[in-house]
């Protein structure tokens, strides 16, 4: 497999998280430069794949701490900014915003939207948490709160019309 293709398996592995389209590219990036550093040291692609070996998963996960380290210590003021800039990049998205559900940002449903919730009726939300960035939350009781690793709100906004309009499969809110 290639790094783009084992970075995406890694990824599906993760049911509490699902990451942006740049966010596996750079992943998928960082694991090629891993394995280059380990062909020049005489590391045989073999020699990666023993117990406890997770490079894939390795890549994801300093991926995302890069990013989470840009949301740590925000001020009030500065959520409101990132909630704001959301909103905009959002609607430049086709994805205008509904209003606030729990305080998240309530997005519509479109024929292509997926079942979601108990009814298959249920909407997506978006919220910042400081210190971990941007979530998903469908708008109902008793539901995960999805980490979203994205280097950017235009890169969320973008995941959000992707799984909104189906052109992403969701590989988190699926029905049972």
């Amino acid at each position: 497999m290639t790094p783009d293709e084992e970075v995406v398996t890694a990824a599906l592995k993760a049911s509490d998280t699902v990451y942006t389209v740049p966010a596996l590219r750079e992943a998928a990036a960082l694991l090629g430069g891993l394995y280059a550093a380990g062909d020049g040291h005489g590391v045989h692609p073999d020699d990666r794949a023993g117990q406890g070996a997770d490079l894939p998963g390795t890549a994801l996960r300093t991926i995302t701490a890069r990013y989470r380290r840009a949301y740590a210590h925000c001020s009030p003021c500065q959520i409101q900014d990132l909630y704001r800039r959301m909103e905009t990049e959002l609607a430049e998205a086709g994805i205008p915003s509904e209003g606030r559900y729990r305080g998240r940002l309530l997005l519509p449903r479109f024929a292509e939207t997926p079942p979601w919730g108990w009814s298959g009726e249920a909407a997506l939300t978006i919220a910042f948490s400081n210190g971990d960035g941007w979530t998903f939350q469908l708008a109902q009781e008793r539901t995960p709160v999805i980490d979203v690793v994205a280097p950017s709100e235009a890169a969320v906004a973008e995941l959000a019309a992707e799984l909104l309009t189906g052109r992403r499969r969701d590989p988190v809110f699926l029905r049972p």
